[in-house]
């Protein structure tokens, strides 16, 4: 939408709060609320209508292109007003709201929704949006402080029934974004758990807004647990005794079933601000290619909160730019390295290429040290990580064509407005036993 319109749209959604509109959609019938930008970005954002088309701007015709959710052509879709806010006689949906709420690192806040179709028969929908600190000049893909938005549908116990449900489109957590979306159809009867988990904080705490609107009832249940739920990926630790450090590590993992690579929690020296960790990967084994940067892929850089000495820094899941898959039999190599010497890992009496740590799903060979810009090497090392990944034949997740969005209880504009430049943009751009060891602090030339 053009500005002024969305700049007045958010001036009658503050004015719905501080009015007492809020919950049941009638002036007076709810405490007054003074609602915080995150909530009115999240309440705009959420009731965004699909677009049918996209219009050239000097012909004013409707292009035959395909256009879709959380694309460069409509994002989060067109503002309307009706399609956000409950008003009683307009239309037929339920809606809570959490304003400003603060989650600690590790913590996650859940909701839990029961579906009432009676006569209403609005999707679900739910938003999340926080402000993320200042990030760093020239950074493209780094959240300082990561929530991740989850909603599954569960039954009287709290177990999850089929798919979980990620945001923007995506078949993960987003880890790019601090505006996150996810539309559902329910039914009858259905139990839903909204999930709002501090993944990957940069400071201490951080504030967040929630909307969630559908055939709902107005309570809300809620709880908060520490820890970050982990139980969608699978991780393998190898260990964090440390040792000895240097710039970088190269590590083999052999699968033993089809699984995807999604990040290494690493271990690092430094304790105190941020570190960049640059990743790069290669088929086959790193031996004999520690050297030659042109046979490596580079998979991107994270630019997260260090931990310091025997705590796994987090690289959240989505940092690499690519799918990272390997198939089962198939060895792939990882080169992680950092500015400083400060990477941590453990000398080994093992040889190069032997398993050092397996499961079911893959091994982890003993590696080399390597120094920044595949410089120098240092063999029998293990790099100390945590591995998260995925195995392929777990249950599959949603995606857009399987869940398409149906039209909001409010019927969509048939054609696209008079300019393409009107869309209410949110750029959702894709932007992260028992060896005897030694105590050397390092490895130098």
């Amino acid at each position: 939408m053009a500005a002024p319109v969305v700049a007045g749209t958010a001036a009658q959604i503050r004015q719905y709060f501080v009015e007492g509109w809020y919950p049941c959609g009638s002036r007076l019938c709810g405490e007054p609320i003074v609602p915080s930008g995150p909530l009115m970005r999240a309440i705009l954002m959420n009731g965004g209508q699909t677009l049918v088309g996209i219009q050239d701007f000097s012909s004013g015709e409707v292009l035959n292109e395909e256009t879709r959710p959380y694309d460069n052509s409509q994002n989060m879709g067109r503002v309307n007003l009706l399609a956000s806010l409950p008003l009683e006689g307009r239309n037929d949906f339920g809606m809570v709201v959490v304003n400003d709420k603060i989650l600690k690192n590790g913590e996650t806040n859940e909701f839990i929704f029961d579906i009432n179709m009676g006569q209403c028969s609005s999707e679900m929908s739910t938003t999340l949006v926080w402000n993320d600190p200042a990030g760093f000049p020239g950074c493209t893909k780094c959240l300082i402080n990561n929530l991740d938005l989850l909603v599954e549908q569960i039954d009287t116990n709290g177990s999850r029934l089929g798919t979980a449900f990620y945001p923007n489109g995506l078949e993960r957590s987003d880890t790019i974004n601090n505006a996150e979306r996810i539309r559902i159809q329910t039914k009858n009867k259905e139990r839903y758990r909204v999930s709002v988990t501090a993944q990957n904080l940069g400071f201490d705490v951080q504030k967040y807004s929630l909307v969630v609107t559908g055939c709902i009832k107005e309570d809300k249940i809620e709880s908060t647990k520490s820890g970050v739920d982990s139980t969608d990926y699978s991780m393998i630790e190898t260990l964090f005794a440390g040792g000895m450090q240097q710039s970088g590590n190269m590590v083999d993992i052999r699968a033993l079933n089809d699984i995807k690579i999604l990040s290494f929690n690493v271990h690092t020296s430094v304790s105190h601000g941020f570190v960049d960790v640059e990743f790069y990967t290669k088929e086959g084994s790193h031996q004999g290619f520690e050297t030659d940067k042109s046979a490596w892929t580079f998979l991107g850089t994270a630019i997260v909160k260090a931990r310091g000495n025997g705590i796994p820094t987090i690289i959240p899941p989505g940092s690499f730019n690519q799918d990272i898959e390997v198939k089962k039999g198939e060895t792939r190599a990882f080169y992680i390295t950092m500015d400083r010497k400060k990477l941590r890992y453990t000398p080994v009496n093992k040889a190069v290429g032997d398993v050092y740590k397996s499961n079911a799903d893959l091994e982890v060979l003993v590696g080399v040290a390597c120094k920044k810009n595949f410089g120098p090497i240092w063999e029998r090392r293990v790099l100390n990580a945590q591995i998260v990944y995925e195995v392929d034949s777990s249950i599959p997740l949603p995606s857009i064509a399987e869940y398409p969005s149906s039209p909001p209880t409010v019927s969509p504009t048939p054609v696209p407005t008079d300019s393409p430049t009107t869309y209410m943009h949110m750029l959702l751009k894709k932007l992260a036993g028992g060896e005897a060891v030694y105590t050397f602090d390092d490895d130098s030339v």
